[in-house]
């Protein structure tokens, strides 16, 4: 038993009411099924028979029982089919319901490093496909039952022309049930396999090729992704095409076995009544029918397993157990303790690890090692609470900034003094490098950040420069803005993400390039309204950028490198008294 099996089982025993009246149905539908069918060859022999005997026995002979008999077995059986159709559906879905949400937190909630290996189509896939496939191991329960209980009816309408008819018929529906499970497993193994895989990578590919459309059709790469996808859906045609001839031969084996089956207990009814043959005959050919709905459930069993086999990972391990860490606790970055309220920013070349210091402040990277200087503004020197541990003095400089730094090469993170967990992201809003934005409006987009008023909404816009842009749009906040915002300009998407950056209460702000792309004159704006609300909220801020107007908004600055962080000599004609960073 594994977490997903647990989420099953306590999903199924929610719905145990619905289940056990969907199996009720199922085989209530099954035995008037069988009983139906059976009567009915009954009355149509007794009938032919009786008007073959002359007027008195035709006279003699009760039509208006059998008949009333058959009109409510097929009543009986049409409403039990729908009960049960019904029910097992609504229970099914209703189990679903919670486990998609249940699989969703395991993937937020696990470790990072699992749900960042899935791809947006994989992840997908997961989600839709391979729940659905868990579908089937839930419908198909109540029409097991049918088929058991059909059988049980088979077997007493046969008993009525003897017991070596049903014996014989038992032994029939033994031996069909062996051989058919096992060409049932080989027909899922080969062909309901091969169309579940070949559906699951067209799903995959279509959502990584299309999710680039813009770069699809800039390098003229249409016809060569659309060959691709087709070729994909030629793969899937061609095994659900495979997978319909197995089941198609399936249902004829069905067929076939069921005529042997109804062909020797015949053969043994020959000490019964024409009648009472003619009823265990048909009621075997309708027992056998009902065993399709099973045999099919037996080849889509490889299918289920398989799904549940790559579901059952993302269950394995649990959510990340830990506390969130106090609102004022110290982050230690780089070797570099900072207090609450300190605006640090992150500086060196591209690659140098600036965006992997934010993810593992976030808790969705491990920590590394890095090599980093760190330089204090002298005149702000008496208003930061700031130290280095294990660090070695150099005296020398880092380009752009003279003077003494400490070069550190230490655990890159700490806050609170433990490495981070996913507990520990309440403490942070971030805005990442690359704005990532639903499919969604203005305000949703807004939202995520957690429940808001308008007017929290317009001053987070205003403080991104943006308010103006959005009041334009034709719906205002309620405009939608297309997959990944693909209504807005670049400059607009890096300030909606940094207005929704805004709009949580958290004691620092993570701002990864928060002007990139912006005209000078934007950028004044935009970094002068983030001081003044950080002179508001009191809030810290890390900042990552390669700006000279954004880091001056910052009195500490960490300069990451590889082992040239801070140099004994500093770069030709450096001045290191001439600056205002001084030692720490």
């Amino acid at each position: 038993m594994n977490r997903l099996d647990d989420l099953i089982g306590s999903s199924l025993a929610q719905e145990r009411l619905r289940l056990a009246a969907a199996i009720l149905a199922g085989a209530l539908a099954g035995s008037a099924a069988v009983t139906l069918l059976g009567l009915s060859g009954w009355f149509l022999t007794a009938a032919a028979l009786a008007g073959s005997a002359g007027p008195a026995a035709a006279a003699a002979f009760n039509y208006l029982l059998p008949s009333a008999a058959i009109r409510l077995l097929a009543i009986l059986r049409t409403a039990s089919r729908y009960g049960e159709r019904v029910l097992g559906h609504e229970a099914a879905l209703r189990a679903l319901a919670r486990i998609r949400p249940a699989l969703f937190a395991a993937i937020a909630h696990g470790p990072p490093e699992a749900a960042m290996r899935l791809s947006l189509g994989e992840a997908s896939a997961r989600l839709v496909q391979d729940i659905d496939a868990l579908e089937n191991r839930i419908v198909r329960r109540p029409g097991e039952w049918g088929a058991f209980a059909a059988i049980i009816a088979g077997a007493g309408l046969a008993s009525l022309a003897g017991l070596a008819p049903a014996l014989m018929l038992l032994m029939c529906v033994a031996a069909t049930a062996l051989l058919g499970r096992r060409l049932a497993r080989i027909a899922g193994e080969r062909f309901a396999m091969q169309a579940q895989i070949a559906s699951g990578h067209l799903k995959e590919r279509a959502a990584a090729l299309l999710s680039h459309g813009a770069e699809v059709r800039v390098f003229g790469l249409a016809e060569q992704v659309s060959a691709e996808i087709a070729a994909a859906g030629e793969r899937l045609d061609k095994a659900s095409a495979e997978r319909a001839r197995a089941e198609a031969a399936a249902s004829g084996f069905l067929l076939v076995a069921g005529g042997i089956a109804c062909a020797l207990v015949l053969a043994a009814s020959t000490a019964s009544t024409q009648a009472l043959a003619a009823l265990a005959g048909l009621g075997v050919l309708a027992g056998f029918d009902a065993m399709g709905g099973a045999l099919k459930a037996q080849i889509d069993a490889s299918r289920v397993a398989a799904g549940a086999r790559r579901l059952a990972p993302l269950f394995a391990q649990g959510p990340v157990a830990g506390e969130p860490p106090p609102a004022l606790a110290p982050i230690t970055l780089c070797g570099c303790v900072l207090a609450p309220g300190t605006r640090v920013a992150l500086t060196g070349p591209s690659g140098a690890g600036k965006t992997r210091l934010f993810e593992a402040l976030l808790g969705l990277q491990p920590c590394h090692d890095v090599e980093a200087a760190c330089l204090q503004s002298e005149s702000s020197r008496r208003s930061l609470s700031f130290s280095c541990h294990n660090v070695q003095r150099k005296t020398g400089t880092i380009p752009a900034f003279a003077g003494t730094c400490f070069s550190a090469r230490c655990s890159s993170v700490l806050i609170n003094g433990k490495a981070p967990l996913p507990a520990s992201r309440a403490l942070f809003s971030h805005a990442p490098q690359s704005a990532l934005l639903p499919a969604d409006t203005v305000r949703n987009v807004l939202l995520l950040a957690g429940a808001c008023a308008e007017d929290a909404l317009w001053r987070a816009l205003e403080d991104a420069c943006l308010s103006d842009r959005v009041r334009a749009l034709p719906r205002g906040l309620d405009t939608w803005i297309g997959p990944s915002g693909v209504r807005l300009s670049g400059g607009e998407r890096k300030r909606l993400a940094l207005a929704r950056a805004y709009l949580r209460p958290s004691p620092w702000l993570l701002l990864d390039e928060p002007t990139e792309g912006l005209d000078a004159q934007t950028e004044r704006a935009v970094l002068a309204r983030l001081v003044a609300r950080l002179d508001q909220t009191g809030q810290g801020l890390i900042l990552a950028s390669h700006s000279d107007a954004a880091l001056e908004t910052c009195a500490l600055r960490l300069h990451l490198g590889q082992h040239q962080a801070c140099s004994d000599t500093g770069p030709p004609g450096a001045q290191p008294e001439s600056s205002e960073w001084a030692s720490t």
